[in-house]
């Protein structure tokens, strides 16, 4: 399973590593 918190830094690393990510 995977915690909130953990989402929440993998939607940081997206966040940094696509910045484009948002259409």
């Amino acid at each position: 399973m995977i915690t909130s918190s953990e989402l929440s830094q993998l939607i940081s690393y997206f966040m940094v590593g696509n910045p484009y990510w948002i259409k």
